[in-house]
């Protein structure tokens, strides 16, 4: 991706101006699509705790599971465990390029934005799911806003370190070798997710 964000040889002049203005392409796309995730998450979630769990029971075991869920991939980031991550791995097709640069970078971050379609590294976007689910359709949007945010602005780091096309490749090494460090970071927050959702269960916070 950082590579249809950059500059290529031929814009051998090409201003961080420019370079931002194609991330701001891409993170708008990606941004609306994280958006409307969450915000599809959190209805659904919503319909199905409305008619399938009942009582603080129901809610109880609803949160249990997905704490168990965060924890068990945390020790997956963490590499303890190999649990699979389901995905597509679509590509995005070359056709795209007849929108313009710019139209291209807003459909890429359209569909980038829905994890499950297309390569994903990291199990995060399960828990956050599970999560915009649990929170309903407005809060599961401001997740899903905030988790396409955090997105874009990692991309945009990388992009802009690199700024032309052929330079990629020593950022993208750089990004491999802190993946292991990436993905303890990940490990970590899914498990302090987990064992906070624990505890609002077992102090009465998150069900009566």
């Amino acid at each position: 991706m950082i590579g249809e964000i950059t500059a290529p040889p031929s814009e051998a002049h090409a201003t961080r101006k420019a370079i931002g203005v194609r991330l701001v392409a891409y993170g708008l796309g990606l941004v609306v699509s994280a958006t409307i995730t969450g915000t599809v998450a959190g209805a659904i979630g919503s319909a199905i705790r409305a008619t399938l769990i009942v009582g603080a029971i129901g809610d109880r075991l609803w949160i249990e599971s997905i704490a168990a869920i965060a924890l068990i991939y945390a020790l997956h980031e963490l590499h303890v465990v190999q649990i699979p991550l389901p995905q597509i791995h679509w590509q995005v097709p070359v056709s795209w390029g007849r929108y313009g640069k710019l139209g291209q970078l807003f459909l890429y971050g359209l569909v980038l934005g829905v994890d499950v379609v297309t390569f994903m590294p990291y199990a995060t976007f399960y828990v956050v799911v599970l999560l915009e689910a649990t929170m309903g359709a407005q809060a599961g949007a401001a997740l899903g806003l905030t988790y396409g945010l955090a997105r874009a602005l990692s991309m945009s780091k990388a992009s802009i370190s690199a700024r032309h096309r052929d330079r990629t490749i020593p950022v993208a090494k750089r990004i491999m070798a802190i993946s292991t460090l990436l993905h303890v970071v990940n490990g970590l927050a899914l498990a302090l997710v987990g064992e906070v959702l624990i505890g609002g269960v077992l102090t009465g916070v998150l069900v009566s």
